[in-house]
């Protein structure tokens, strides 16, 4: 095995890899850089584990936007403007120095409502957009309408819900 740096270790720190990895997604596939994009994306509770799994998944992946690696980034899977209900979440993103906006959310984490249709269709049309679901393994239909339902990775612990088995992959909170 080939020991790969997380992109927080790489990029300096979580906030400066959060913060590129959002704008990176906002602009889109680049002909020089990113074709690809897989989302990481907690169940639509949005729990402190469902989004600290997501950023979790999207850090420890390859860098790089050449050579087919995709972008991963994590999104919150509710509106920005929700995350304030989310008081653990909240002491903790502040604990670890997140800057809040004025809608009581950290600026780096794109949500859902952050990412618009056409903006996830020119990933689809590029070279793909898929998912990667943690802490649950079924694609809810707020997240299917907008970044479609491709889940290219399950992690999860709960009952399996058989949604995403392509490619013959089995039971058990397995790939997608």
């Amino acid at each position: 095995h080939t020991f790969m740096l997380s992109s927080t270790a790489q990029s300096g720190g979580l906030l400066p890899w959060l913060i590129q990895a959002g704008l990176t997604f906002r602009a889109g596939p680049d002909p020089d850089g990113f074709q690809a994009a897989i989302v990481g994306i907690g169940n639509d509770a949005g729990d402190l584990d469902s989004l600290a799994a997501s950023i979790a998944i999207a850090d420890w992946q390859p860098v790089g936007g050449c050579g087919g690696r995709p972008l991963w980034v994590p999104i919150a899977p509710f509106p920005r403007s929700d995350f304030r209900l989310r008081q653990d979440a909240c002491l903790l993103f502040n604990h670890i120095g997140f800057s809040f906006d004025g809608a009581g959310a950290p600026e780096a984490l794109l949500h859902l409502d952050d990412v618009d249709a056409a903006t996830a269709r020119r990933w689809s049309d590029a070279g793909g957009l898929g998912l990667a679901l943690v802490d649950h393994n079924a694609c809810v239909p707020g997240v299917r309408s907008l970044l479609g339902d491709r889940v290219v990775a399950i992690v999860d612990h709960h009952s399996d819900e058989q949604k995403h088995m392509a490619g013959g992959g089995g039971g058990g909170g397995g790939g997608g």
